[in-house]
């Protein structure tokens, strides 16, 4: 960042940081990112950068590739907690009955966790 590259490739950026150091990370990242550089994020732990996109890139092992805006997948995705999977493009069990994810209605931001929307992705519920 301290250089100015138009192009910042991150390959699990926050691994092996405590959680103080991690949060402090994020908010570099954050603070002093410019509009016309592009940071691009590999992890396992989406949930460490998920606040901080705008766009997410899935490769599948079979060489596909899933690429969307976070806003388009906002509004056309709902999450939520429910006691049945009815309707759900893709559902998960929880404590709760099951997370799921199913087509928005109404444009909303529901705050799609990724783990969901890459789940989703691999087993063929989003395309």
């Amino acid at each position: 960042m301290a250089l100015g590259t138009s192009v910042l490739l991150l390959d699990e950026p926050l691994n092996g940081m405590d959680i103080p150091s991690r949060a402090t990370c994020r908010k570099l990242l954050m603070r002093h990112l410019r509009d016309d550089q592009t940071a691009v994020i590999s992890t396992h732990v989406v949930s460490d950068v998920e606040n901080l996109l705008t766009d997410v890139m899935i490769l599948g092992e079979d060489g596909s590739l899933f690429c969307s805006q976070m806003e388009d997948l906002a509004g056309r995705y709902a999450y939520g907690i429910s006691c049945t999977e009815d309707g759900a493009v893709y559902a998960e069990t929880c404590a709760e009955g099951y997370r799921v994810l199913r087509e928005n209605d109404v444009s909303q931001d529901s705050g799609l966790p990724l783990d969901m929307v890459f789940n989703a992705v691999m087993k063929g519920g989003i395309r």
